[in-house]
């Protein structure tokens, strides 16, 4: 009885609140994430410990300082200001050497000399192959009591330092800076070991005691880094790596300031210098107008640059001009294009949307455009008119044709703006219902827009044929929510796993068009297992091998990609309609980056983006049997398809860096 009333009551509740049952899970996963916290601080502090005998023996008093400074210079002279900070830093310095990425002009390079020891290299490898040479090939590393990494961001100094070393050696640490970078859930870079972005020291200035830097884990650290010829890499490796790394080593680490919520040294530079008396302020903040704010850091709000500036000028004794060089070369600098996003579609968290939406923003993000999304017809979307006329370009997806919208698209044309629409799955639809009968007057025309965006070549060429304006956006696969770069999927656990998703909307006769083969493959071969994705009920056909069959309900997107780590075939069959003639490859990017080799009707967008036998495999109508019947008996090839289409996807469709027709079009116009 009591058994009954308690299931009575979990009845209710999940009655009153159905996301419960989505929502227990994610609660029961916090609480192990928040178990495995605890065991990590244990085993770091205990590792600590163990080194508070060597940390004892620090010289925090009164130091011998190496400092190593890094330069960026393009064969033009340097700003004044580098040289001004540098030449503060150096008085609290034994030594210095001074790392030049890049050409220095005769002037500076005398200039340079008369305060350390200059070694010029290639603008290779960013700051942290600067930095790995200027240690490296240090030879007398065990003569100091600490050593100084910093760059030439830094602006300033607008405090004593001697004050902040001194805060900083009342601390008894291994490592400081003057900021901790913000943490991530996810790993925005592709490359971070740990998957996510750790609480990190940021790196443009970092000090070091002598309990970590003659430490033989600080010098193998350093030798290894070898690879950092991207800016991704070098925050991914370096960066959000290196203070996560050595802390679970034991070694204590710290930062100056102890706020690093929105960005705060490129968003509050002005707060952070008079109400936290920041030495620094990063060169870049300088150019955080309310639009950059907004565009590149996602901060509604006001600019602190003019109260920054007014504060500089009146309130302290750095010398103006060279603020005023700062300025008016930011000024100069062609800033980068910006691109308005406008959603229309109702299901923000669709496959669609997050192809169309959110791998391009990241495609974008990654060719150093600032890419701004809003909402448009949601109760929560903050789409402006500044927004708007802030844009140089504006793509536009699934826009419902309506008098909000059309007033919009005046007011950006008003204002000189060039409007792209994305078909998204809607092509066929969008491009053949234009006869005069058959036109809706709740859908736009092509011709409504400056550009058209289509994610096949099929796509493409229906449009072209309409004399409309049209550039192709391939479709791209996301490395932040999939799997790391570099990283090994798990491996396949047997049985051979199928596995078929039907999305919503799509045509049943797809599924049909591969029943009987399943159904006579699974017979034949009882240690086979088939997934079947987006079904109410098992389907009539396969009822002979219900055993063998499973229905999966996962209502995530996200999450069904991690599900596909299990998958060993994914099936992707297509009947010969119009519609499917425009159906992306999407099932094949996410099936290859997950390591599951994908079979394919040979026609549609498959014809063009997968290698028959090389990085997938394609059958015709009537070889479906067949074709699946040989890949489960011959598992040495299944593995090699997989592989090669997993290393052509990692290699050829993610989105980081990635150019396509759109991104030239930008180019050329912008």
């Amino acid at each position: 009885m009591t058994m009954n009333l308690f299931l009575k009551k979990v009845q209710n509740r999940m009655a009153e609140n159905p996301r419960i049952i989505y929502e227990f899970p994610i609660r029961y996963a916090k609480r192990a994430l928040n178990f495995h916290d605890f065991r990590h601080k244990l085993s770091v502090r205990r590792a600590q410990i163990k080194r508070n005998a060597v940390r004892r023996a620090n010289n925090y008093q009164t130091p011998k300082r190496l400092l190593i400074y890094v330069i960026f210079a393009n064969g033009q002279p340097l700003q004044a200001y580098k040289i001004y900070f540098l030449e503060k830093l150096s008085a609290l310095a034994a030594q210095v050497k001074i790392v030049v990425n890049g050409q220095l002009t005769e002037a500076d390079r005398t200039r340079l000399s008369e305060i350390g020891d200059v070694c010029q290299r290639e603008n290779s490898g960013y700051d942290a192959a600067a930095f790995r040479a200027g240690i490296l090939e240090t030879e007398n590393l065990d003569a100091f009591d600490e050593l100084i990494l910093s760059n030439d961001t830094n602006v300033g100094p607008f405090t004593d330092l001697h004050d902040l070393f001194k805060k900083m050696a009342s601390k008894k640490l291994d490592f400081w800076g003057i900021s901790y970078g913000d943490s991530a859930r996810w790993d925005f870079t592709g490359y971070n070991p740990y998957g996510r972005v750790p609480k990190h020291v940021q790196s443009y200035f970092m000090v070091f005691e002598k309990s970590l830097f003659m430490a033989h884990e600080f010098h193998a650290y350093w030798a290894q880094l070898t690879d950092t010829n991207s800016r991704d890499k070098a925050i991914g490796l370096h960066e959000t790596f290196f203070t996560q790394h050595f802390e679970s080593l034991g070694f204590k680490h710290g930062a100056f300031l102890g706020v690093s919520y929105d960005d705060a040294m490129y968003i509050h530079p002005q707060m952070l210098l008079e109400q936290l008396a920041c030495p620094i302020i990063k060169y870049s903040a300088f150019s955080y107008d309310e639009t950059r704010l907004l565009w590149e850091r996602g901060f509604e709000g006001v600019s602190e640059v003019p109260r920054l500036l007014d504060y500089l000028k009146t309130r302290t004794d750095f010398p103006f001009e060279m603020i005023s060089e700062i300025v008016e070369t930011i000024a100069a600098k062609k800033q980068e294009t910006k691109i308005l996003i406008i959603n229309g579609s109702e299901d923000l968290s669709s496959q669609e949307t997050v192809y169309r939406i959110y791998n391009k923003k990241e495609q974008l993000t990654s060719l150093h455009f600032l890419v701004l999304v809003r909402n448009f017809i949601r109760k929560e979307a903050q789409l402006k008119r500044r927004d708007v006329k802030a844009a140089d370009v504006i793509v536009v997806f699934k826009m419902p044709k309506n008098t909000s919208a059309d007033e919009l698209f005046q007011f950006a044309r008003e204002n000189g703006k060039k409007i792209f629409y994305d078909l998204g799955d809607a092509a066929a639809e969008q491009i053949f219902n234009l006869s005069a009968d058959r036109k809706n007057a709740q859908r736009y025309e092509l011709t409504d827009f400056d550009g058209i965006l289509a994610a096949t070549t099929q796509e493409i060429g229906a449009q072209r044929t309409l004399s409309s304006p049209s550039q192709i956006g391939y479709m791209f696969t996301s490395l932040r929510e999939n799997e790391r770069r570099g990283s090994k999927t798990e491996p396949k656990k047997t049985p051979l796993t199928l596995c078929y998703s039907r999305e919503i909307g799509e045509n049943k006769a797809n599924f049909a068009l591969i029943a009987p083969a399943l159904l006579r493959l699974l017979q034949e071969n009882k240690k086979l297992r088939l997934y079947l994705r987006g079904f109410d009920a098992l389907p009539d056909v396969l009822q002979p091998i219900q055993a063998q069959v499973k229905l999966i309900d996962v209502p995530d997107y996200i999450h069904f990609l991690r599900f596909l780590k299990a998958v060993d075939i994914y099936l992707a069959p297509l009947t010969d309609s119009l519609e499917n003639q425009f159906v992306s490859e999407h099932k094949w990017l996410e099936a290859s980056l997950q390591q599951a080799l994908t079979v394919a009707s040979a026609r549609g967008s498959y014809l063009s983006a997968i290698h028959d036998g090389k990085t997938g495999v394609l059958s015709a109508d009537d070889a479906w049997y067949a074709t699946l019947s040989a890949l489960t008996e011959d598992s040495k090839r299944l593995k090699k398809l997989s592989a090669a289409a997993h290393q052509f996807v990692i290699k050829n469709r993610t989105t980081l860096r990635r150019k396509d027709e759109f991104v030239e079009k930008i180019y050329d116009d912008c």
